[in-house]
Parts: C-alpha cells; structure tokens; sequence
C-alpha cells in the first residue's frame, strides 16, 4: 500500500461522512479515480456505515409493528368485554322483566301447594282439592311463558261447564273471569274485585250490566272464594 493509500484510507470514513475539508475531499476523489484498490476500500466502508442504519431502521418498524399489535389486542379485549358486558346487562334485564311481569303473576299461587306429576316441558303444575273445588295452577318454568290460575266446583255440577274462577293480571291489578251457571245456560263474567265489569276481556258478546247485577250474588261468592284461597287477591 503506497503512502497516498494509507493517507486516502485514513481519510475515507470522514469523506463518507461528509466532515472532511474541502482540499482532503479534492485529494480523496482524485485518489480514488484511478486507485482500484481505494476505490474498493471506499465501497466496504460505505456499505458498513449504511448496515446499522438499516438495522435501527429495521428494529424501529419492529418496535412500531409491536406497539400497534399490542393496541389493536387491547381494542379487540376492550370490544370483547363491552360485548359481553352489554349482553349480561341485557340478560339480566330480560330475566328481571320476566321474573317481575311473568314469574311473579302465578308462582304466588302456588306456594306451599303439592306439585302434580304432569308436566309438558314448559310449566309445572300444582293441582290440590278442597270440599267444593278443584285448583290447578301452572307457574312457566325458566324464561317461559304461558301460565294459569283457575279454581272449578266439584259438587253441583249439574250443567256441562262447571262454575268456576280464571284469574289474570291486567296491569298491576288482578281480574276475575267468573263462569257462573245461569237459566239461559253458562255466563262468562269478567270482574275485578269490586265487581266491576271489564268489557272485552270476556266472552264474544260481553254480558251487559244489567245481566251482571243479574248474577252479582253468584259473581258475588266465586270472587270471595277465590280470595278467601288466596288472601293476597284482596289486598
């Protein structure tokens, strides 16, 4: 290696950063066209200045690519939990609207009373007799629908429908639809607790007034009856 070589080596890594003087830039340029040698000594140099540029690069996309992974993992949690918070939060409405408005309309009834065999899969039945009726009531197993009160005579029944009491919930308030035997054959009689008619809620031609007060003495006895089995209906 000349002495010029060596000088021109020396001066290589200031010349690829740009911090040589003007006269050392001269002297390395007009070196390096016609030295092979330098010339390929100023490429190596250059190539090993670049390579940790690259790896900063590389390890800064890599710290960018992780951090923007581990966001989009924390939204994707954060969307999974409000998911399923929104979903609880709507089941347990469901069942509170269920259990006030469905459950809590015919389990009353039933409380302290024998649960019959039968069974259809989406009420349970109670059914107990007394000297003058039969009650049956049918409470909705879990999140279904569709229940029954209703106590019949069981002595005098002479005519084809028994007398007898279907207890319903119109708003807050419960409503006796009462069968009573008549001499123009069965009537259907649909009362509150005073007596007082409810129009359209009973038979396709609702019974007059007059026909009510008719039979009121018969109306009359079933509703008391009704509550006398279960107290809570006159309170």
């Amino acid at each position: 290696m000349s002495k010029e070589c060596s000088i021109v080596a020396d001066l290589l890594p200031l010349y690829q950063d740009g911090v040589c003087t003007e006269a050392s830039r001269e002297l390395v340029e007009t070196h390096l066209a016609g030295c092979a040698r330098c010339q390929r000594l100023a490429k190596q140099i250059s190539q090993e200045l670049a390579a940790p540029a690259k790896v900063e690069e590389i390890d800064a996309l890599k710290g960018i690519k992780k951090r923007f992974n581990k966001k989009q993992k924390k939204a994707f949690l954060i969307g999974i939990s409000a998911t399923l918070v929104v979903f609880f939060l709507l089941f347990a409405a469901h069942c509170t609207w269920w259990y006030t408005h469905e459950y809590r309309r015919y389990a009353p009834f039933a409380e302290g009373k024998p649960r019959s065999e039968e069974y259809d899969g989406d009420v349970l039945y109670y059914t107990w007799c007394d000297e003058q009726y039969e009650y049956d009531v049918l409470v909705p197993h879990f999140l279904e629908w569709g229940g029954h009160v209703a106590m019949q005579r069981t002595t005098g029944n002479a005519q084809e429908e028994p007398e007898g009491v279907y207890i319903g919930r119109v708003g807050g308030e419960y409503v006796f639809s009462v069968v009573v035997n008549t001499a123009d054959g069965p009537k259907n009689y649909v009362v509150d607790r005073d007596l007082n008619n409810y129009e359209g809620l009973g038979s396709d031609e609702d019974p007059s007034q007059a026909e009510l007060e008719a039979n009121k003495d018969a109306i009359q006895q079933l509703v008391n009856d009704a509550i006398k089995a279960w107290p809570f209906l006159g309170e």
